[in-house]
């Protein structure tokens, strides 16, 4: 079992980390939601991924709403063969299908899952469902 209280990472690859999660907040924010105040604000505070990250969200995830997106990310910070691992799920409310699933390591960030929004129509009467593929 891992032992949260003695596990720390390396501060650079926590940085390294960090730095990928931001650009993807970013990336996530200029896709068509109404974020541009957002974008435009040279003051946002963007969240720290630190090892008190790693304490924090070891049971649960945290959040980090994103204005205009009407959603945000979702994220925790956890360990892969003894590397930091940042597992992060990111989603718009008013965009079906909108929904990503991440995994950001020093390496970078790595689209793992997607959801698709399917749309049937049955006797004339539609029925929409959203459900995850893994990519």
């Amino acid at each position: 079992m891992l032992n949260v209280s003695k596990n720390t990472f390396a501060t650079d690859d926590l940085k390294t980390i960090q730095n990928h999660f931001h650009e993807l907040i970013i990336e996530r924010a200029k896709q068509g939601w109404d974020c541009t105040a957002f974008l435009a604000d040279e003051n946002k505070v963007l969240p720290e991924i630190t090892n008190e990250t790693f304490i924090k969200t070891f049971t649960e995830r945290a959040w980090y709403p994103v204005p205009g997106m009407y959603g945000g990310f979702a994220y925790q910070l956890t360990e892969r063969n003894g590397k930091p691992l940042l597992v992060t799920t990111s989603w718009s409310r008013v965009v079906g299908g909108s929904g990503q699933r991440h995994e950001i390591t020093t390496d970078g960030c790595v689209l793992v899952e997607q959801s698709v929004v399917q749309i049937t129509k049955i006797d004339g009467i539609g029925e929409v469902s959203e459900r995850w593929i893994k990519r």
